[in-house]
């Protein structure tokens, strides 16, 4: 049959148009037969649709219940009919009249597989005296409370209220109990993990991967959430100063509900290992029937895999299925059982609304995934309600307090971050891990110190470093694990034991012992130190600890000798330094002194109006009185000593400094040239400045050799620090060698400034004298021992042998270089950074300009250099300093506490063997000093 012709339009006139444009002719369309079949497809419309055939039920069903939709539950192993869960957690949240979460109580009601945590399934049932006397399963009642606060306790932070005060402790005697109970489950967990683990390994190694057993054991994770929950509900109920009885109530069902998932672990374990495995570690026959276990629900691919897992161990196991897809009979099914807990809603805990414990512990809301509802009860996943769950007042002012806490810790984070990337861009030395850099400055203060101050340029007033001791400085840096070793554990490494041992040492231990340990490496000097006056911002800042450090030099280096007699007195830390060196020290001091005395007169005041009968409490008074707002006279730093300082000065001098009938002023330092130091004179001379910084860094040089032949001197009979001014504790042989290390040919002065001549001693007796202070050091042995894998070190027996004047100039650098590496790694091992060797500047140059400028116009004067050409070559060593000792220490102020006649004429002998070279043969000497003598009767 041809199919219809489609109707002309050739007689239209677009057609008539287009015809008169396209005279080609059009290209015939293909054609196609028509095979029509609807009427067959009718046909089979008409007919009914056969279903698949329905399966036929296995035989091991024991139970079948309908749920909603067509589904249902066939349950092995179990005459339990459970309701519908789905429909329950739908439309019912909150807790019941048992306390528990209702239809969304984990531990009662079954639940669908979680391969992480199959142990929930051993969960145990409780019977009706277990639910109503048991500790794991009861509800807490109000006898459970304490009526009294817990007794005090010296030295105890944590104290727990009783309900006289409003909160809500746990009596002593459930305490006991439930801290009993915890510690037996954690320690039977641990061993069941031990043996779980041992059986993966011995007995599981030759199983298949793809057996369920291998499955399980690979699958399964510890409760560690269960772990932190049972300690943490139970100190809660004892110190938590909970201040309602729903809180506790609520605690106790935490701590009951970890409780329970511990045991299913247990027994889990139980179970599933070998016996003979657990024989002798637990009691294999308190373990709970089947009949009693919660039991699980299997779905989808889970069914096929897990079913038989469960029903050899004699789980209760509900296979869930579309009930219209078995061939079910009549008399499995069954109605549903009731609930395993109480669903009726509990209005007194639903409508409390201060909530102050942890979220995890309120029920999840009714919108939660019946797939997800287990490990969001157990807190491994988020709530549905995470953001709009709203707690107490208390806890959101604790929450609020917490993130600012954590904003401060993360801007704390992301400043270290940003150091460590500047770090990253100047050190080429921080090895191949980022950890090498963070551990040393968490170890050790002054590395941490180091690596600040390299971040920055040195400043230019700072004190010009000697150039091979900066070189070799700068390649001290392999040797940083030296100055920052691991700090030491509470507990001994040593013990076969430890990390039981170590788990047992309380976070406040830890942190006592590591903050100890710091404060031991922390820098501290009864010198101020470089960092203070280099590390600021402005140049102001550094003149007025310059002016301040002037002003204070007297006291500074008496505060050494009082530290012996005063316990007030000590070496300073960095911040006390700064304190001290600025306004904030002495003017907290006088606010202070201000407080007590309007204290003291008001407190006397009261004992003088006190009636005959009537009692007070002083102690009370006292704090009221410290809080009140007083007119405070202004402080005025030009009298800084005013109140004293029994941190810097001591008791004895702050008692003679504010002694009403005749107040002492202690010794106020100035410049060497006699000029009062003020910080317009220090501003507009940055030499005096640096000259200033110069000697402090040698006197603290010296201090540092002190404490580093600590020993040493103390087998000499003197102070462990020694007060390096004019007097007999000069004399001793390691003070005398100190001394001439440091300043060669000069001394400090009582007004503590330099004396003496500016000569230098030659480099080879430099070397032998650093070589025999760092032979008699404390910790020369160990510094062997560090560096014994280094082919290229000397050794301190070889060292003591070296003869300086035989080596040639690259031989003699190459051991100079060992003498300040050697140094370095010395102070490395006392844990702290070494004080650098720096130019010893001319003692002219720590006079003010004006005096500069003066002493250079009378140089230059024709009666001057003709005195001076008379006498331009050096001083002999012998020569009596008398009258350059007395001038000088003429000009200075006297000392607080010290008498005329302590200064006496055995200063003169001070001079003339200190003023000798130093050398260890007498001919050298006797030998130096001819040559000295006939130099000078040439001229």
């Amino acid at each position: 049959m041809a199919p219809t012709p489609r109707p002309s339009t050739s007689q239209t006139p677009a057609a008539v148009h287009h015809a008169s444009v396209w005279t080609a002719a059009k290209r015939t369309l293909p054609k196609f037969k028509k095979i029509t079949h609807l009427a067959d497809e009718e046909a089979s419309s008409m007919q009914p649709s056969r279903s698949p055939p329905r399966k036929e039920l296995p035989p091991d069903v024991d139970v079948v219940v309908r749920w909603a939709n067509g589904a249902g539950l066939l349950g092995v192993g179990t005459s339990y009919r459970p309701p519908d869960l789905q429909q329950g957690i739908a439309r019912d949240s909150g807790f019941g009249l048992d306390g528990l979460w209702r239809w969304h109580e984990p531990l009662r009601q079954p639940g669908l597989l979680d391969t992480t945590s199959p142990y929930t399934a051993w969960i145990k049932i409780p019977t009706s005296n277990e639910r109503d006397n048991g500790l794991m399963y009861r509800r807490a009642g109000r006898w459970d409370c304490a009526i009294q606060p817990e007794p005090f306790t010296e030295g105890r932070k944590k104290r727990g209220m009783g309900t006289a005060n409003g909160m809500y402790r746990a009596t002593d005697e459930l305490y006991a109990d439930m801290q009993t109970l915890h510690k037996e489950l954690q320690q039977k967990c641990n061993t069941a993990t031990h043996l779980l683990r041992r059986a993966i390994n011995t007995r599981l190694k030759d199983v298949k991967s793809t057996s369920v057993i291998r499955r399980v054991a690979d699958d399964v994770r510890e409760p560690v959430r269960e772990y932190l929950d049972v300690v943490h509900a139970c100190e809660l109920l004892r110190f938590g100063c909970l201040s309602t009885f729903e809180d506790f109530d609520i605690c106790f069902t935490a701590f009951q509900r970890a409780s329970v998932l511990l045991q299913g672990y247990i027994d889990f374990v139980l179970d599933i290992i070998p016996v003979d495995m657990a024989t002798g570690h637990m009691d294999l026959s308190s373990k709970t029937p089947s009949v009693f276990r919660r039991g699980v629900i299997l779905s989808g691919l889970d069914i096929k895999t897990y079913i038989g897992f469960f029903k050899r161990l004699s789980i209760p196991v509900w296979v869930y299925a579309d009930l219209d897809e078995i061939d079910i009979p009549l008399d499995k099914f069954g109605p549903a059982d009731s609930p395993r807990c109480d669903v009726a809603l509990c209005k007194q805990l639903n409508s409390f609304r201060q909530k102050m414990l942890p979220v995890r512990w309120y029920p999840p809301p009714p919108d939660c995934t019946w797939s997800l509802l287990e490990p969001i009860a157990r807190g491994y996943l988020p709530r549905p309600d995470q953001a709009t769950f709203k707690l107490g007042d208390e806890v959101e002012r604790k929450r609020r307090k917490l993130d600012v806490n954590q904003k401060h810790q993360q801007r704390h984070i992301d400043g270290k971050d940003r150091a460590l990337k500047r770090a990253l861009k100047v050190f080429g030395d921080l090895g191949p891990s980022l950890e090498r850099y963070k551990e040393l400055t968490a170890r050790s203060p002054a590395a941490r110190r180091y690596y600040i101050h390299r971040l920055k340029p040195r400043p230019a007033f700072a004190p010009r470093v000697l150039p091979r001791y900066a070189a070799c400085e700068s390649e001290a840096d392999r040797y940083l694990h030296i100055l920052a070793p691991p700090l030491q554990h509470p507990a001994d490494t040593n013990h076969p034991e430890f990390l039981s041992k170590a788990a047992e040492v309380s976070r406040d231990v830890l942190d006592k012992a590591v903050k100890q340990q710091l404060e031991q490496r922390s820098l501290k000097s009864f010198i101020p130190p470089l960092c203070i006056f280099t590390a600021t911002e402005k140049w102001e800042k550094t003149v007025m600890y310059a002016t301040n450090a002037v002003r204070l030099l007297p006291s500074i280096l008496e505060r050494v000798p009082t530290s012996r007699t005063d316990p007030h007195v000590k070496p300073l830390n960095t911040t006390d330094w700064k304190a001290v060196l600025s306004i904030n020290h002495w003017q907290k001091i006088c606010l202070d002194t201000q407080r007590r005395h309007y204290v003291a007169e008001k407190l006397r005041c009261m004992r003088e109006n006190l009636g005959k009968d009537e009692v007070w409490d002083e102690a009370k008074e006292r704090d009221k009185a410290m809080k009140d707002r007083i007119p405070f006279e202004a402080y005025d730093h030009k009298m800084w000593y005013k109140h004293g300082s029994l941190k810097f000065y001591g008791q004895h001098i702050t008692d003679m400094i504010t002694n009403p009938d005749n107040p002492t002023v202690p010794t106020i330092g100035k410049l060497a040239c006699g000029c009062d130091a003020t910080e317009e004179l220090l501003l507009k001379d940055p030499d005096l400045v640096t000259a200033i910084l110069t000697w402090f860094e040698q006197l603290r040089l010296m201090h540092w050799f002190a404490e580093l032949l600590s020993t040493t001197l103390s087998e000499e009979g003197a102070p462990s620090m020694p007060d390096f001014r004019a007097g007999a504790e000069a004399q001793t042989e390691t003070v005398m060698l100190i001394r001439k290390l440091v300043l060669h040919l000069q001394s400090v002065g009582m007004d503590g400034w330099p004396v003496g001549r500016d000569e230098l001693f030659d480099e080879n007796y430099v070397a032998r004298a650093l070589t025999t202070v760092l032979a008699r050091a404390d910790r020369a042995e160990d510094v062997d021992g560090f560096c014994k894998s280094d082919d290229h070190w000397i050794t301190t027996p070889v060292l003591k042998e070296f003869h300086y004047e035989r080596l040639d100039k690259t031989e003699f650098q190459f051991a100079l270089d060992q003498l300040y590496t050697r140094y370095i790694i010395t102070s490395f091992a006392a844990k702290q950074w070494p004080i650098e060797f720096n130019e010893l500047l001319h003692s002219g140059s720590l006079r003010c300009q004006d005096c500069r400028e003066r002493s250079a116009s009378l140089s230059n004067s024709p009666a001057a250099s003709q005195d001076d050409g008379s006498d331009s070559s050096s001083i002999d060593p012998t020569d009596d300093l008398q009258d350059a000792t007395m001038s000088s220490d003429a000009e200075a102020p006297s000392q607080l506490g010290l008498e005329d006649g302590d200064i006496d004429g055995d200063e003169d002998e001070d001079w003339r063997d200190y003023c000798r070279h130093f050398s260890d043969d007498e001919s050298d000497q006797s030998d130096m000093h001819n040559d000295s003598m006939g130099t000078h009767a040439d001229v």
